[in-house]
């Protein structure tokens, strides 16, 4: 796509300032001009700030999964992997069907993964007794990543292109006016062509106040378990594969 022509360029307004709406918005300042919005006075004050910061490739449903593989050469190359931990989905005795389902579903996205037995993931990680799985599913190139040093090298990289951020303003209404989108806020109000909502677990909410409908999604204060060092275990600290759940709740994660 052509570059930045001066005021003729297209003018997109970017919500949220995660990792998901700063990286579009690095992305897209090289062809447009980007404004991006961020209700919280910091970003990436929620889910990029907080979160497991485990990269596993087969976590997610398909689109999740096809957008992770194709994302990590740009998370290793650019240095924002902390070291590989590795990821267990296991299951309960009775799981064995379950489990042998994932494995072929996932091996064949990424062929490192593993089907281990009750034993295997016994001796992976000892809190988990051989005699309460039928053993699990293993992805040993799951990665660590430093979600902060991504946050601030997007900003960083979106700012350097000249595009702007705004923190601190909530978006309270998204209209069509003359055929331009006027996105109003807790503190002013801005034109653009285009509208980017990449408000994470609000993102209904900025869906609704557009006048479309969501998705489903609210925001949930519980993040999914994960345990990057049982009790018992003799392995060193920040080593150990994280458990990412039980293949009974991650087999039915939706599939579009």
């Amino acid at each position: 796509m052509a570059m930045r022509s001066g005021s003729s360029s297209p003018k997109v307004i970017v919500i949220g300032g995660g990792i998901a709406g700063l990286s579009v918005a690095a992305a897209v300042q090289e062809w447009a001009s980007v404004v991006l919005i961020e209700r919280e006075a910091h970003l990436g004050y929620h889910a990029s700030g907080r979160s497991a910061a485990l990269f596993a490739e087969t976590y997610g449903n398909t689109v999740v999964r096809a957008l992770s593989i194709a994302s990590r050469p740009a998370i290793v190359d650019g240095g924002f992997a902390e070291h590989v931990r590795g990821a267990l989905h296991f299951g309960g005795c009775d799981d064995d069907a379950m489990v042998d389902e994932l494995a072929q579903k996932y091996q064949a996205l990424v062929p490192s993964v593993r089907r281990l037995s009750a034993d295997e993931v016994s001796v992976l990680i000892p809190v988990i007794r051989a005699d309460t799985t039928c053993g699990g599913v293993y992805e040993p190139g799951a990665l660590d990543i430093d979600t902060g040093k991504m946050v601030h090298a997007a900003a960083a990289a979106l700012k350097a292109l000249g595009g702007t951020v705004i923190s601190g303003e909530e978006v309270l209404q998204i209209s069509r006016i003359s055929g331009r989108f006027q996105v109003v806020t807790s503190a002013g109000s801005y034109e653009g062509d285009m509208v980017v909502n990449a408000a994470g677990a609000w993102v209904d909410v900025i869906a609704e106040r557009a006048g479309l409908a969501g998705s489903g999604s609210r925001p949930n204060g519980a993040p999914p378990s994960c345990s990057t060092r049982p009790r018992g275990s003799t392995r060193a600290h920040g080593r150990s594969p994280s458990i990412c759940m039980s293949v009974s709740i991650s087999s039915r994660m939706p599939e579009s």
